[in-house]
């Protein structure tokens, strides 16, 4: 399983030709990431995990498209607001 573990976030991911498959693969692995890390049981279709991750595109330059899922280990706690980044004024 792909995982990346930090202080308070998990990131989980999911890769595929088709970018609503690497979105359902990403879905997938956050549910059983979790069901691990919770020591419950994943249940296939459960939407559950998906309130406290926030899933985004990552990869659509190559043929398979990527999609990261961050999710707060703390099941009580929500992810902090994100936002795009800021612009930037040109400058030309």
């Amino acid at each position: 399983m792909a995982a990346h573990r930090d202080v308070d976030i998990m990131v989980t991911m999911g890769f595929d030709e088709d970018l609503n498959k690497a979105l359902a693969n990403a879905k997938s692995e956050t549910a059983k990431f979790i069901a691990e890390q919770r020591q419950a049981r994943a249940r296939p279709g459960d939407g559950a995990h998906c309130q406290n991750s926030d899933c985004r595109v990552t990869q659509v330059v190559d043929i398979k498209k990527g999609v990261h899922c961050i999710t707060a280990k703390d099941p009580g706690k929500s992810l902090p607001s994100r936002g795009p980044p800021p612009r930037r004024p040109s400058t030309w």
